[in-house]
């Protein structure tokens, strides 16, 4: 097997599943990076690390992984100047590290930790650059947007995780993924679009296209329908940011976020439906 077909074949496999290899030279490779971008990679290098369950270390090291992606992601979250892909990316990972920390430690995630995930995916909205009609939406506000639809159900088997850089930048385009859901230990891949394509991605991965699902799911609830693809990201955006923030949402609008967050959550039962799990377990 090639260095190529093994790098794709590790892309869908989950952090504590990876040969040891894997994570010992991503975090070996991003050690001494300086900038904000590579500090980013070296905190998932550190959690993917922390998540291995191939490595031979004690709780304590498995301990210090975790911290130490706490302190790079708070060290990107520091500088001013940094990337806002970068800087938002960061926020995304800080929002899951405790759920995380949880799975490095075999401890059960709960309804809570979705709660939490929630409500700090909701304030790092407010760091997307603001969309203008005519532009589309950035790819990292599309995948966090439907990340915070699964984690506003409230339902650990339902939570989506993000995509560290080894999972969304594989060698093989067609195993590339952006999110993904755990079942039974296994890792349920997830490539998200936001307009149907051509692009073809194979087994297990599960596509979910957003806009089709947005717009039919807005007829349903008498939502109000947008021409403009950004408009019709934006508002339903800042209705899970209200929502998080504890403001009151008109009836046919909650109606919206609930049916959006179970269109979202569909995937999950079609991706054990259509997925041979013997191929990321």
């Amino acid at each position: 097997m090639t260095r190529e077909l093994m790098d794709g074949r590790a892309s869908l496999l989950l952090a504590e599943h990876l040969p040891p290899e894997y994570s010992t030279d991503a975090v070996r490779n991003y050690l001494t990076c300086k900038t904000a971008t590579g500090r980013l990679h070296s905190a998932w290098a550190h959690a993917e690390y922390a998540l291995n369950r191939s490595i031979d270390m004690t709780d304590f090291e498995r301990y210090e992984s975790i911290e130490c992606a706490n302190s790079l992601t708070g060290m990107v979250l520091e500088k001013r100047f940094a990337p806002s892909d970068t800087h938002f990316g960061a926020l995304i990972l800080a929002s899951y590290l405790p759920v995380f920390k949880k799975r490095a430690f075999n401890v059960e995630i709960t309804s809570k930790d979705c709660e939490d995930i929630y409500a700090s995916l909701a304030s790092a909205f407010a760091y997307i650059k603001p969309l203008v009609a005519g532009e589309m939406p950035s790819a990292l506000s599309l995948e966090s947007f439907v990340l915070s639809l699964s984690a506003r159900t409230r339902r650990p088997d339902y939570l989506m995780y993000p995509t560290s850089p080894r999972e969304e930048s594989s060698a093989i385009q067609a195993t590339n993924h952006d999110s993904y859901f755990i079942t039974s230990n296994t890792k349920l891949p997830i490539q998200q679009k936001l307009i149907p394509t051509s692009a073809q991605y194979q087994a297990p991965i599960t596509m979910l296209t957003l806009m089709p699902l947005m717009t039919n799911i807005g007829r349903k609830c008498g939502y109000l329908s947008y021409d403009d693809p950004a408009d019709q990201l934006n508002n339903p955006i800042a209705l899970v940011v209200a929502e998080a923030n504890g403001e009151a949402l008109e009836k046919y609008e909650k109606s919206l976020l609930d049916n959006l967050s179970e269109g979202v959550v569909a995937h999950y039962r079609k991706a054990i439906d259509t997925s041979d799990l013997r191929a990321v377990a």
